[in-house]
């Protein structure tokens, strides 16, 4: 309590434990010429100037300050806690606190009934005992806390714990904890041992089919909640078989071993058992042997068929192409029970990889994948010469190449003016090619299983080159004003000569004439405006030769 001065009486510990010392001080500190301390209604202290008295308490454990105001109690009891009141009569102040002293709390110890339960059959009672004052008691089962509540009854303070109907969860460990304002102690774990179940008995399958192949390896397998251990036992249409245990095995399991399966737990502590059944159906498989033409290969725009080869009952057949599910259309049908796959007629569109898929109840088996690759042309045939001139040089080396559409690859020969030639493959190389090459070539390609050919044909023409090997004078030498002759000398077919004065072309005048199919260059005369540097060009369809230069000096008369 606060007085109207603004002083508080505070202990310097509350509450405290049983044989401590504790002091109650002024806050703020003030000194008191005159009063006294009251415990409860009786005066204990009371002083004045000078003088400080001790009543109604034992004087060895008791002592007041007057210079401080503090009241001090050593080795405190029980009997110390109580309402204790400060009032002061010089200065006046009145203030009060309560002290409490406690007993620490010890030996904390619980007493139940029994260990050994069974689930939803056995109740189970708590009593909770300690030392020390005052007492509160809290249950723990594992780290929560326990509370009234349907079949849990606190009592007596909640020093008794009751649990009524014991389930599973309640096998602890439980534990009392009782405190003060003090201390807390913790009583000892206890554990039980609760007998439960069979319960949430559960079957599992596995392969988890509703219909089994023969041959297939089945486990069934049990499983139940229950303390302890359940044990297992088997039926078969509800006969007893000669299996125990949570696990079933039908090994290569055959159809005669159809029928529902039943599986018992049962716990000989808590006499209860539980039943799970599955029916188990088995069934012999079907199975793709292979997926093969029915007749020759697939040749372009030609009928064909696909055979698929199947043994066991076949519920359905599906085929498939690249990995998608086919079905007919106006030119793919399905017959035999859809064994057989026809195209009418197979084009290039068809190719791709097929496999057939045969169903029945319980399995499915698919054929080999088989790759169908069209076979076709050969068509599209192209032949490339090169070099690409319309005439060639004699000496030029001449690569004639074909190339065609076809599967399988189309087979090539050649032929000259309508002669097949010793030459094989898709090229044919005319090395130094002479004249007498010249003629028409025919590339021929051949796909020996559609039994196709095609034929492409190119004119070769070879010529020999025209070759100027010199220029010079006719007769004599230049003389001013006398007439003067040059000679291009030439070798090979020529079309044409061209003359050519300082690199420009020269044509004839009124004094300069060309004979000799230009062969000859005559100047009628010669004079000294004509001096300069005189060349003569040959030319033909596929070549030209050039002279050496001839410097034209016009000597004096």
């Amino acid at each position: 309590m606060v007085d109207a001065s603004g002083a508080t009486l505070i202990a310097s510990e509350n509450p405290l434990a049983v044989g401590k010392n504790v002091t109650l001080s002024l806050v703020p500190e003030m000194s008191l010429e005159e009063g006294d301390v009251l415990f409860e209604t009786t005066t204990i202290v009371f002083w004045y100037p000078g003088r400080v008295r001790i009543l109604n308490f034992d004087k060895d454990r008791l002592s007041y300050n007057s210079t401080t105001s503090q009241l001090h109690i050593r080795s405190v009891t029980l009997n110390d806690s109580g309402l204790y009141t400060l009032q002061g009569i010089v200065p006046s102040l009145h203030t009060h606190l309560r002290l409490s002293v406690q007993e620490p709390i010890s030996n904390v110890s619980v007493m139940v009934s029994g260990t050994h339960l069974v689930e939803f059959t056995d109740s189970v009672i708590f009593r909770c005992s300690a030392l020390g004052t005052p007492q509160r008691y809290t249950w723990f089962n594992a780290s929560s806390e326990v509370t009234a509540k349907n079949g849990v009854q606190l009592t007596e303070n909640n020093s008794v714990l009751t649990i009524s109907m014991v389930t599973r969860f309640d096998h602890g460990p439980f534990m009392c904890r009782v405190s003060n304002d003090i201390n807390a102690q913790n009583s000892t774990l206890i554990f039980f041992n609760i007998s439960y179940g069979p319960s949430d008995l559960k079957m599992t399958v596995e392969p988890q089919w509703p219909l089994h192949i023969s041959g297939t390896n089945i486990t069934l397998s049990c499983s139940a909640q229950s303390v302890p251990p359940a044990m297992y036992y088997w039926t078969l249409n509800g006969t007893k078989i000669n299996q125990h245990g949570p696990v079933l095995h039908l090994t290569e399991s055959r159809q005669n071993q159809s029928g529902e399966y039943s599986c018992v737990a049962q716990n000989n502590i808590t006499l209860r058992n539980e039943t799970q059944t599955h029916t188990i159906t088995v069934i012999d498989p079907v199975c793709v042997h292979d997926l093969g033409a029915m007749d020759g290969v697939p040749v372009k725009n030609m009928n064909f068929s696909l055979m698929c080869h199947v043994t066991g009952p076949v519920d359905s057949i599906q085929w498939m192409k690249n990995g998608t599910d086919l079905y007919p259309d106006d030119r793919i049908s399905l017959s035999n029970h859809n064994r057989t796959l026809t195209f009418r007629p197979v084009t290039r569109s068809d190719e791709g990889v097929f496999r057939c898929v045969a169903i029945n109840a319980v399995s499915n088996s698919s054929s080999p994948d088989y790759t169908l690759t069209v076979n076709y042309g050969p068509s599209d045939l192209k032949m490339t010469v090169e070099p690409q001139w319309p005439l060639h040089i004699s000496g030029t080396n001449i690569t004639l190449s074909c190339s065609a559409q076809s599967v399988p690859p189309a087979m090539y020969y050649w032929t000259l003016n309508g002669t097949k030639i010793n030459q094989h493959g898709p090229v044919l190389h005319l090395t130094e090619s002479r004249q007498n090459q010249s003629g028409d070539y025919s590339c021929v390609a051949q796909n020996n299983i559609t039994l196709r050919n095609e034929t492409q044909t190119h004119t070769i023409t070879v010529i020999d080159p025209v070759c100027v090997h010199d220029l010079g004078a006719m007769d004599g030498v230049p003389v001013k004003n006398m007439n003067f002759s040059l000679m291009c000398h030439v070798t090979g077919p020529v079309d044409s000569i061209q003359w050519m004065k300082n690199g420009t072309d020269l044509y004839p005048d009124d004094r300069i004439s060309l004979s000799n199919h230009n062969r000859t260059l005559t100047f009628r005369p010669v004079t000294r405006s004509d001096e300069g540097v005189f060349r003569c060009v040959a030319i033909n369809a596929v070549s030209n030769s050039s002279s050496p230069d001839y410097t034209l000096t016009v000597n004096c008369e």
